[in-house]
């Protein structure tokens, strides 16, 4: 592990923290089981359990000065404005197009973007776009732009 993993770990700990915290010290809704106070509590959580896997360096494989020779900064700079353009295009299109095939886009090109192979980022984009789609749209009841796809429930 670097020192970089070590900061970064830390800094994204004391965030989740800071969530948790925050959470806490907001009011309840009196007669309803779930409150405003639910959501940063779980992120909170999953901010703490990645800085936990940061730390423990689950995941850091070292990377091959081969595989540093190869990226370019030509690459380095897409990385950089790839996803505010992917974001900016969701923005521009999940009105028209609908959540379901608007979020499998994104998921998918962010999985790419990232270094992902695409025998892994399609089931990925699809598993996660329906997951999404069925919690907000069903169990918090969010409605979400159909579009040209709809999922019957």
């Amino acid at each position: 592990m670097t020192g970089s993993d070590r900061i970064g770990g830390i800094v994204l700990m004391a965030l989740g923290a800071a969530c948790i915290v925050g959470a806490s010290r907001l009011p309840s809704i009196p007669g309803q089981p779930v409150g405003p106070s639910v959501f940063p509590y779980v992120i909170g959580a999953a901010l703490c359990l990645c800085a936990v896997l940061i730390l423990v360096g689950i995941g850091a494989g070292g990377h091959d000065e081969e595989e540093a020779v190869a990226e370019t900064p030509r690459l380095h700079l897409f990385r950089l404005i790839g996803p505010p353009v992917i974001l900016i295009a969701y923005y521009l299109l999940v009105e028209r197009v609908g959540f379901l095939i608007t979020g499998f886009g994104v998921i998918l090109a962010i999985a790419l973007l990232l270094g992902g192979r695409l025998r892994f980022a399609l089931p990925l984009a699809a598993v996660m776009t329906v997951a999404v789609y069925s919690i907000f749209a069903s169990l918090l009841r969010v409605p979400l732009p159909e579009g040209l796809l709809a999922l019957p429930w």
